[in-house]
């Protein structure tokens, strides 16, 4: 059965729903369903970086200086290091710290919400969320 996401449901601001083709819906109401939800609709934490470090990408535009002030050597290894990052994040779900990179699970929140959010009616085979349950 096709599932479909609404990222913003009009019935629940703030929450996403995921809707089943016969009709039938589930309320997402907490964050911490946000890696999983989006991981069923195509996102991957393989994907996800951690936040870009201060002045990033102005150096990427090729700027010499940051306020008026010259990069300093920790602005420059700082831009390396991130751009070098290199992570699959075997070790998570998304909801917990990455132990090989030492990404935090707030990070990989934020950016399955926002992955979340620019795919509003994205359609997926339901992996089981509308399984019927034997009484």
């Amino acid at each position: 059965m096709k599932i479909t996401l609404d990222s913003n449901p009009d019935s629940a601001p703030c929450c996403l729903k995921i809707i089943a083709e016969d009709g039938r819906d589930i309320l997402v109401q907490t964050d911490w369903d946000w890696p999983g939800v989006a991981s069923t609709f195509g996102w991957s934490v393989a994907d996800c970086k951690p936040e870009e470090p201060e002045g990033y990408s102005l150096w990427q535009e090729g700027r010499d200086t940051f306020g008026g002030e010259p990069w300093t050597a920790e602005d420059l290894k700082a831009f390396a290091d991130f751009e070098a990052l290199s992570c699959e994040h075997d070790g998570t779900d998304g909801t917990v710290e990455c132990r090989a990179c030492g990404m935090k699970a707030g990070r990989f929140i934020e950016l399955a919400r926002e992955w979340l959010d620019r795919n509003d009616g994205a359609e997926a085979e339901d992996p089981g969320y509308f399984d019927e349950v034997p009484a």
